[in-house]
C-alpha cells in the first residue's frame, strides 16, 4: 500500500485549442526558478526533498509535454528514478509500464516529449520513494543498474483507492 502526499495528485487536462503541456499545466502549484529537480511538500514546491507526484490525464485527448517540466526527480533509471505511466484497465485496475527513459539534469531538460493518453496516470517520484532500503525499506521502482527489487515493476496490476477526499464545512 503507497499512499499520495497531501496536494501531490495533480488532474491534467488539455489547454484550450492545443495538446501540449508547459510548465504552467504541469506545475501549477508553482516552482523553484532555473530548478527542474523538485519535489512537493504539502504542495509547496522544494528542492532535492518532497514527495512523488501523480498525475492523471483527466482529458479526453493524448497530452504531449517533456517530462522534465514534471514535478519530481528527472529520470535517472539506473537509480530508480524512472517516471512510469499506469494504463487503465476495463475492470478499473491499472497495468505498470515500462518507465520513461532518462530526460535531463537538474536544471536543463533533453527536449524529450513523451504522451499521457486520456485516463493514464503518470507517477513522477522524488528520493523519498526510491531506494529506501537505506531506512530499512524496499525499491518502489527498481533501479537498471540492480537485477532485483522493486514494486513497480512493468505489468503489474494496480489498484487505486481514493482513501481520503477533501470537503469543505
Amino acid at each position: 500500500m503507497f499512499f499520495i502526499g497531501l496536494n501531490a495528485y495533480i488532474p491534467l487536462s488539455a489547454p484550450v485549442g492545443d495538446d501540449r503541456l508547459g510548465l504552467v499545466e504541469l506545475r501549477p502549484l508553482g516552482l523553484i526558478s532555473g530548478i527542474h529537480n523538485q519535489g512537493l511538500v504539502n504542495g509547496v514546491s522544494v528542492e532535492y526533498q518532497g514527495t512523488g507526484v501523480l498525475y492523471h490525464n483527466t482529458s479526453t485527448i493524448p497530452l504531449h509535454f517533456d517530462p522534465s517540466h514534471t514535478y519530481g526527480r528527472n529520470n535517472a533509471s539506473a537509480y530508480g528514478y524512472a517516471k512510469i505511466v499506469f494504463r487503465p484497465n476495463i475492470d478499473g485496475t491499472y497495468t505498470v509500464q515500462q518507465g520513461w527513459a532518462d530526460s535531463g539534469t537538474n536544471t536543463s531538460t533533453l527536449d524529450k516529449t513523451e504522451v499521457l493518453m486520456p485516463g493514464e496516470y503518470l507517477w513522477c517520484p522524488h528520493t523519498h520513494e526510491t531506494n529506501a532500503s537505506v531506512f530499512g525499506g524496499t525499491w518502489l521502482i527498481q533501479p537498471s543498474s540492480q537485477t532485483q527489487g522493486g514494486v513497480l515493476i512493468p505489468g503489474k496490476t494496480l489498484t487505486f483507492i481514493s482513501f481520503k477526499t477533501q470537503y469543505s464545512e
